[in-house]
């Protein structure tokens, strides 16, 4: 999954001044010295993420509160989209969670929207452009047709553009999610008797 397209005016016209030509692409740059660990800081957040939402899956799967759809499927072979649902699925069987369920899926629900950051920074190659952008570019037809709808084609080339002020602050804004979520981890294991 890719994140879902939040266009200004400014990222536009960005985008197309890039776009315009192949020509364009030797525009861009490598990376400021500090960009890879701003983005690569982003990715390691989300692996932590998803070790704790993997070690909340294995807690509801071992209360049995699995959503049908996953039964009897091995809970270690689940693909990071199914994470979300089969812990928003356990929550929402336990009791005791109902006064805080509407709180606690709105954040599974952001963690799950912005995952698709996490998947664009680690899988597409990141270039400077300007002083303050990062141009993502991949030439994969999978990427291309969940945000066009059809492949790429001769010399398409998918393209997303950031502002590294943004980048940072989705960063301050998600990284309380990560604290949140290996507490909750720990909650529910052992409310469920799995300490």
């Amino acid at each position: 999954m890719l994140p879902p397209e939040l266009a200004t005016e400014r990222l536009l016209a960005i985008h197309n001044e890039i776009a315009s030509s192949l020509d364009s692409f030797a525009q861009t740059r490598p990376l400021k010295d500090e960009d890879p660990l701003l983005l690569g800081r982003y990715v390691q957040l989300y692996n932590y993420v998803e070790f704790n939402l993997r070690r909340s899956m294995e807690v509801f799967a071992r209360a049995s509160v699995m959503p049908d759809k996953d039964k009897g499927k091995s809970i270690h072979e689940a693909s990071a989209t199914r994470l979300i649902p089969i812990v928003k699925n356990g929550v929402a069987a336990r009791p005791s969670e109902k006064s805080t369920l509407t709180d606690t899926h709105s954040k599974l629900d952001e963690l799950e929207l912005r995952r698709t950051y996490r998947n664009m920074f680690a899988h597409f190659d990141p270039r400077a452009y300007k002083d303050e952008f990062i141009v993502f570019l991949t030439r994969s037809d999978f990427d291309a047709r969940q945000i066009l709808g059809e492949p790429l084609g001769d010399d398409g080339v998918f393209l997303a553009v950031m502002e590294r002020a943004s980048i940072r602050s989705l960063h301050q804004h998600i990284q309380p999610y990560e604290e949140w979520i290996a507490k909750k981890m720990l909650e529910w294991r052992t409310a469920l008797g799995f300490s």
